[in-house]
Formats: C-alpha cells, sequence, structure tokens
C-alpha cells in the first residue's frame, strides 16, 4: 500500500520584537477588499500572519479601508499617473521564438500535466489585463525574481522565466513508522511537489527475477508555468503570479503566457469556495489586477511566517490469510 500525505511545514520562529522581523518571515501584499469581510477574516486567522488584525471589530476598519482602496484605479508600475496603458491588445510570439511553443508542447512534462486538460495557446497578454484570483503576493519573492528577470525585449530568456522547470528536487528522508512501514519524505519551500500515482501514473511493478518483483513509485515537482485562463473576456492569472509581477516590476508591457479558454475558474482546477481564492473574478466590473500588488494605494502589506511543503510518501506491507478457492 502506498500512502500520500503532503502538509505544510511550520518552523517555529523567534519573539517579534519592536518590529524587527527575524529570519523566516515574508512580506506580503494582499487584497483583502476584494472578499467579503467573514473570508478576509479567516484568512487572517489561518495565513500565519504576524501583524493582522487581531479582532474582529479591528478587521472591520481594516476591510472598509481596503473594499475603498480596491475601487481606485490600477495602474501599471512603468507609468507615472493612473493613465491607459500602452499595450492593450493579445498579441503572437516574436517570430523568433515561435519555435519554442512546439518544443514545450513536445516534452513529457507538459504531457503529462497540460495536453489533456485544454487546448493550449501562447499569447503575449497585456500586463494590465492581468487579473489575479490570489489574495496575497510573497513581495520579498517578487523582488528575488525580479533581480534576475529579462529585461523587455530578450525574449528568450523571457520564455526561460515564465516556463522554467524551476529548482531540483532535494534528497529526501527515510522515516521509519513501525514494522512495516517507512515514509519517504520530501521538502520544498514550494507547493510543487507531486507523486505520481493514479490517475496521473500507476506504481511500475517489475520482475527482477523469479522470486522478487520492484514495486516503485516517482515524485516530481509539477511545471511551473505561468497560466492564463480566458473567462468571459478577462485574462485570469491560473499560475505564475509571482513570475508575472517580477516582469511588470521589470517593465514588461505584454507577458508570454499559456492561454486556454475557460467558462469558470472551477474548470481550471480550482475548487469552489476555496479559501484564499478571490471568487468569480470574472464577473467583477473591478477586478483584481497583478499590478493591484505592487500599488501601496491599493494593497495592504504585512508580514507572513515562511511554510514548506512535506510530501510523504509511505510505503506499508499488510499480509492476510484469506480462503483458498
Amino acid at each position: 500500500m502506498v500512502l500520500i500525505e503532503t502538509t505544510p511545514f511550520h518552523q517555529e520562529q523567534p519573539e517579534v520584537a519592536e518590529q524587527i522581523w527575524p529570519v523566516g518571515v515574508r512580506t506580503i501584499a494582499t487584497l483583502p477588499g476584494f472578499l467579503s469581510k467573514r473570508h478576509a477574516w479567516q484568512l487572517f486567522q489561518h495565513e500565519n500572519i504576524l501583524d493582522g488584525p487581531k479582532s474582529y471589530k479591528e478587521l472591520g476598519t481594516l476591510w472598509e479601508e481596503a473594499k475603498r482602496r480596491s475601487m481606485l484605479t490600477p495602474r501599471h508600475p512603468s507609468m507615472s499617473a493612473r493613465t491607459s496603458p500602452k499595450v492593450t491588445q493579445l498579441t503572437s510570439l516574436p517570430k523568433s521564438v515561435e519555435s519554442f511553443a512546439q518544443e514545450l508542447m513536445a516534452q513529457p512534462m507538459f504531457e503529462r500535466w497540460y495536453a489533456d486538460q485544454a487546448d493550449y495557446r501562447f499569447w503575449c497578454v497585456p500586463a494590465c489585463m492581468l487579473v489575479t484570483p490570489q489574495w496575497y503576493a510573497d513581495m520579498d519573492y517578487i523582488e528575488q525574481l525580479a533581480s534576475r528577470a529579462p529585461r523587455p525585449g530578450q525574449w528568450e530568456e523571457a520564455l526561460d522565466f515564465v516556463f522554467g522547470k524551476g529548482p531540483a528536487i532535494g534528497e529526501p528522508v527515510l522515516a521509519p513508522l513501525n514494522a512495516n512501514a517507512v515514509a519517504v519524505v520530501f521538502r520544498s519551500p514550494a507547493n510543487n511537489l507531486r507523486a505520481l500515482l493514479p490517475p496521473i501514473e500507476p506504481p511500475q511493478v517489475r520482475r527482477t527475477s523469479d522470486h522478487e518483483f520492484e514495486i516503485t513509485a516517482r515524485v516530481q515537482t509539477a511545471p511551473n508555468y505561468l497560466q492564463v485562463a480566458r473567462i468571459r473576456g478577462k485574462h485570469i492569472v491560473v499560475n505564475g503570479v509571482h513570475h508575472s509581477c517580477a516582469l511588470l516590476k521589470s517593465g514588461w508591457d505584454a507577458i508570454p503566457c499559456l492561454v486556454r479558454e475557460a467558462r469558470s475558474l472551477q474548470e481550471t482546477g480550482f475548487v469552489p469556495g476555496q479559501l484564499g481564492i478571490i471568487p468569480e473574478p470574472e464577473v467583477m466590473g473591478r477586478p483584481p489586477y497583478i499590478c493591484d500588488f505592487l500599488e501601496p494605494t491599493i494593497a495592504h502589506t504585512f508580514h507572513q511566517r515562511v511554510t514548506d511543503q512535506v510530501l510523504r510518501v509511505i510505503l506499508q506491507a499488510d499480509s492476510t490469510f484469506i480462503p483458498r478457492v
């Protein structure tokens, strides 16, 4: 029997004193004004935020201010005022990098995770049109990405940036559970570890001799492609908010994305009522844009403890007796 368990790993941090945040605490930009007050309260209670509102009354004051901010006109960081952005139409990839799409779609990783999900196309989407369903972004991570983001016009580097494979998986740890079970424990700073089990892939069973079989299961990092769903005319970032924000900070007006059509967020894999996801941004007259995270007059900033993902693959052998037929 192979059991899979994945949990966030919380590191204990020193006491916070005089606003000097310890190692392992990140600055996040939040958009609570696009959520209901109760949803926002649940998030501040469950997201390891150190300096969030401590009471529902305090949250009410913050939420009212956030609602007011959520009505402000969005602004691209490269614009000095809230004026119309330069690029507002979808465009194709430049001819110099057109072959990239075919090469990426031919890779086994794309076949496994994307090919049977939707009909994907590569487009350059105006940064000002990218809508976020996520209520917060890690600003320290965005700064880290922006420090190595390509400059506008460096298309090959930009495609590698938003469609890269990401960091390698660290070595796992073996943790015996009892006489018949052992856990293989993986840990990642990103929520990207996946065990390749049904329906994605069955465990491999291979005979090694007349008296022995070998059973294997694989663990892989899920691809972190910048993916956008076009829903009711809006372009919603399904994955890649931080990378798209980094390109936005670096001056890109149009960002290369993997684009699909969808009727709702649920169709792209989000769970209805999922905590931390802004519901139905596609029907909002003024939806939350990725540029809102970079605008201090719109986003509220807080500090959050860092968590790691822990994936346990549990190998367990059970033996019993049944009547012979």
